[in-house]
């Protein structure tokens, strides 16, 4: 609407008029003002100094740019796979589909097609209709938006009934940086939200009782993850509800149809094998349902029928595969093979299908399989990026989480050695108990940027080129660059979850880890590109390389055997070698070659040493309470690290010399495990960050 009338107010009362029928229930006024918000994500630009997009009080939006209508392309290629169903304007009159319209501005030469992509989306979201499959009419699928609440709003389920949604609801952090998430619930008649747990815990995954009575869930702390029950029912205003403590577990959990079991996820390796757990509500006893050594189970959920459950494989990085196997017990069978990212699914009402968010082909959208087998079938092709589906039992709904995310790869130019009265030492120089004044008071500048995913950066040894992972072809590939931004060239295409870049000492080669043949392995490839060549054959999950100091030997996890460690293995390939007794996660040897620092993957462990040729495995007192993995990294002066103090979250360094730690950077938009790095020569500090998020949650009505 706003293309098809440039430099015209677009009046709110014409924007509900359009987009929503009288009879739709919905939050009109929230949800325009989410979509432009997402509008002016897309566009980089803030409401306060528009280029695009202009708002007039209490009235509308104007677009502001240049529009000019271009002839549409007549020849388009043709998609192999099957179509996901069009989508059909509420209103048929001429719209997008029938023209390309292009946005002119200097500064932002192809942002056009930026904008259609999120102009579709945000028709998408604020209600269009979308046909059923198949090539005979029928009901018409309706999508409107269930929630516009700030903070990210996930994992959603539907109360038995159907007119409930109970999801989890991302909240400002704790003093220490600890994520807190709580559980709330919608009524889709009232639009009433209320919360179901409260405090400084990170709830997800909640379950509905058969009954409606109760909601099950999983609780994420320090200590461990915990399956918990709440009751469900309208409470008093300010009066808590009793929680229950079940049982330890992973990360996934289901009612079953007759109320008399829980499907759940055992705990990770120490403490337990993550595979499948039944659990009796009336006897407490416990049976297993699967083992999956190597792999590890996840989102659980029994079918319908009550005849089966479903549930997701690790392959290594964020690469899972549904399987099903009966409730009773049994051989699982594996119902996908895509090698691909995947965040939850859920059944049909019927039993007989699967509906799983994927990024099987170029971004992540919802697909459906058989459970019996075959190819999956789009259930819509969106602008958007649909995660973790739930499907009602009656009301034929379904709502699912809508992100969006673009992290990018920022520079900061650290304080260096100078002369005169007011130098500015670094870490390290030869002034004992140096400090960084002014630390992180200059500007940052955005390196690396584009309106997906780039993170994970890393210099090359001279410093001249970086080295990272971008999703801007479609999947996480290794891309490199200049130093200075330019010359960005792809280095993969393996069309597989693909990251943790490091450079050989030398500069020849990259290091990195890839799902491309199935389990996460550890590849090399020639700095100019070329074949990579694989090191890893196990079918354990084996990630995050790191390079000895002479280039000789390649570090890694793997999770061979009962839990995690760190391996290594020749780069000229041959056996590998375990290093670590102890748990480990992530290792980087010193510069001089002497010692091997790894993170330790339960979080109270922190950063731990050993000495490279084996021997007394270690803490690093001073980060015991480090957290993230890909978020710290070894100079020969120090550690440098990202952390949360005094809730800013903050890149630090520790002085191997002093052992004393300085801030080095204070950033809102400090995130971690998207990487950090620091030049050969000490001046300038990488790292990745998310500058735009959304997560909302989308009801399709309707589906069948």
């Amino acid at each position: 609407m706003l293309l098809e009338r440039p430099g015209e107010v677009a009046l709110r009362s014409e924007i509900r008029q359009k987009l929503w029928p009288a009879d739709t229930v919905v939050e009109f006024d929230q949800s325009i003002n989410a979509a432009v918000k997402r509008l002016r994500n897309a566009l980089s630009e803030s409401a306060d100094a528009p280029r695009y997009i202009e708002t007039e009080a209490k009235r509308g939006y104007r677009f502001i740019a240049e529009v000019r209508q271009v002839t549409p392309a007549h020849e388009r290629e043709v998609d192999p796979e099957p179509i996901a169903p069009e989508l059909v304007p509420i209103d048929p009159q001429p719209s997008l589909q029938e023209a390309e319209l292009r946005v002119v501005a200097p500064s932002h030469r192809r942002i056009w097609p930026w904008l259609v992509a999120v102009v579709a989306a945000v028709a998408f979201a604020a209600g269009l209709y979308l046909q059923l499959r198949g090539s005979t009419p029928g009901p018409l699928l309706r999508v409107v938006p269930l929630t516009t609440l700030e903070g990210q709003q996930n994992f959603p389920a539907f109360s038995p009934d159907g007119e409930k949604v109970a999801f989890s609801l991302d909240l400002p952090p704790g003093p220490d940086g600890q994520l807190v998430m709580n559980i709330y619930m919608k009524s889709i008649l009232s639009g009433e939200i209320v919360p179901v747990t409260t405090g400084p815990t990170e709830d997800r995954f909640p379950c509905w009782s058969p009954d409606g009575r109760e909601i099950a869930f999983q609780r994420d702390l320090p200590a461990g993850t915990s399956l918990m029950i709440v009751p469900a029912g309208d409470l008093p205003a300010g009066k808590p509800r009793a929680e229950r403590k079940i049982a330890a577990m992973g990360f996934g959990l289901s009612w079953s149809p007759n109320g008399d079991e829980i499907a759940y996820v055992a705990p990770y390796p120490p403490t337990g094998n993550g595979g499948i757990l039944i659990r009796s509500r009336r006897t407490g006893a416990v049976r297993q349902l699967t083992a999956p050594q190597p792999r590890r189970d996840r989102s659980v959920a029994w079918s319908p029928d009550g005849k089966q459950v479903a549930f997701s494989r690790e392959f290594g990085g964020q690469v899972r595969e549904l399987f099903v196997v009966p409730a009773e017990g049994g051989e699982a069978r594996q119902v996908t093979f895509d090698k691909q990212t995947m965040g939850g699914f859920a059944w049909t009402p019927d039993s007989r299908e699967l509906v799983f968010d994927s990024n099987r082909k170029s971004g992540t959208n919802l697909w459906r399989i058989g459970v019996a087998g075959g190819t999956p079938e789009p259930v819509v092709h969106t602008a958007s990026h649909p995660a973790f589906p739930a499907i009602s039992l009656r009301g034929n709904r379904l709502v699912y989480s809508d992100f969006f995310v673009d992290s990018n790869i920022w520079r900061y130019e650290l304080p260096g050695p100078a002369s005169g009265a007011n130098a500015l030492v670094m870490p390290g120089a030869v002034i004992p108990n140096a400090v960084i004044p002014n630390a992180g008071l200059q500007p940052s500048k955005c390196l690396i940027c584009s309106t997906v995913e780039d993170y994970s950066p890393r210099f090359s040894p001279d410093g001249r080129r970086i080295a990272f992972v971008s999703r801007r072809a479609g999947s996480d590939e290794l891309w490199t660059a200049n130093a200075d931004g330019s010359k960005l060239g792809k280095l993969t295409s393996l069309g597989a979850h693909t990251g943790s870049p490091r450079w050989s000492p030398d500069g020849r080669w990259i290091a990195f880890d890839s799902t491309a043949e199935g389990s996460a392995h550890v590849y090399v490839i020639g700095a100019a590109g070329g074949t990579p060549r694989r090191l890893t054959t196990e079918p354990s999950k084996e990630i995050v390389p790191s390079w000895s100091y002479d280039g000789q030997w390649l570090y890694f996890a793997s999770d061979r055997g009962a839990q995690s460690h760190i391996w290594k293995v020749s780069f000229a390939g041959g056996p590998v070698r375990q290093v670590t007794q102890g748990d480990g996660g992530e290792a980087m040897e010193s510069a001089d070659g002497k010692r091997l620092y790894y993170f330790r993957r339960q979080r109270e462990d922190g950063l731990w040493s050993v000495p490279s040729g084996g021997g007394l495995e270690e803490p690093v007192p001073e980060l015991s309470g480090l957290r993230h993995t890909r978020g710290w990294t070894v100079r020969p002066e120090g550690i440098y690290f990202y952390q949360v103090a005094e809730g800013k979250p903050q890149i630090r360094f520790l002085d191997f010399a002093t052992r004393n730690i300085t801030t080095v950077l204070t950033r809102e938009r400090l995130t971690p495990g998207l990487g950090l790095d620091i030049s050969p020569d000490g001046r300038t500090l990488l790292y990745g960050q998310v500058d735009h998020r959304t997560d909302e949650l989308m009801m399709i009505e309707n589906f069948r």
